[in-house]
């Protein structure tokens, strides 16, 4: 793993580390040294998720973490610069091409499962065009089988947490639709919308059971049936 060039140098966005799994809803941001600190108080303030998920209050290793998480946000962004020489040009990835590099770091630094991911968005983990993904999330926010509620209503608890680490990584890589806020749970198909737009087909359909197909096609403007 390449290394940042300086830890004195202003990132874009400062320097970030966030917990989706605990259900952070905004990164700590700052100065490496302040995100460190306010990472120390974090795990220690929470013993029981340090537990849960082997995260140590070991001030070496936060400073580890909070590197290394940092690293993959700049490679995800396209952030080259704020690099040395230990990647390969030609091993960056372009944010909206191809961000499974991103996408796996984000899981690892968060101690999500990748499994999460990849069972989710495919064995690639390269979301859909963002372009296509708003089409999609469009024509999701406007159908009667978008159903809210919140996903507590929808899954068991495993569900729940393995969706809820989607989401978060989702919103670590800043991979979203302007409909987002919109978007429920497909009472069909019982997918999460906002993730389910991201899917490339290929993958969706590899797993479509027949009984699914055939809902999902009563609907005319269901765009998992109709996209080429």
């Amino acid at each position: 793993m390449p290394r940042l060039k300086s830890l004195d140098r202003h990132i874009p966005g400062d320097f970030q580390m966030l917990h989706p799994e605990a259900n952070q809803a905004e990164p700590f941001k700052g100065s490496f040294h302040f995100v460190c600190r306010e990472e120390m108080r974090f795990r220690k303030a929470n013993p029981f998720l340090c537990q849960k998920y082997g995260w140590t209050t070991d001030m070496p290793a936060i400073e580890k973490d909070v590197h290394d998480y940092n690293v993959q946000r700049c490679i995800a962004g396209g952030w080259h610069d704020f690099l040395d020489d230990g990647l390969a040009q030609s091993e960056y990835v372009p944010t909206q091409k191809k961000i499974l590099r991103g996408a796996v770091a984000a899981v690892e630094t968060t101690k999500a499962g990748i499994g999460v991911w990849m069972d989710f968005i495919g064995e690639g983990g390269v979301p859909v065009d963002a372009k296509l993904a708003a089409e999609r999330a469009h024509i999701c926010s406007t159908c009667t089988h978008n159903k809210q509620g919140g996903l507590k209503n929808w899954f068991i608890q495993k569900v729940v947490e393995e969706t809820t680490q989607l989401f978060g990584i989702l919103q670590d890589l800043d991979v979203k639709t302007p409909h987002d806020d919109k978007l429920g749970v497909c009472e069909l198909c019982s997918c999460p919308i906002r993730g389910k737009v991201q899917v490339p087909i290929s993958h969706i359909r590899k797993h479509l059971t027949a009984d699914v197909k055939e809902k999902l096609g009563a609907v005319k403007h269901c765009w998992v049936i109709n996209e080429a």
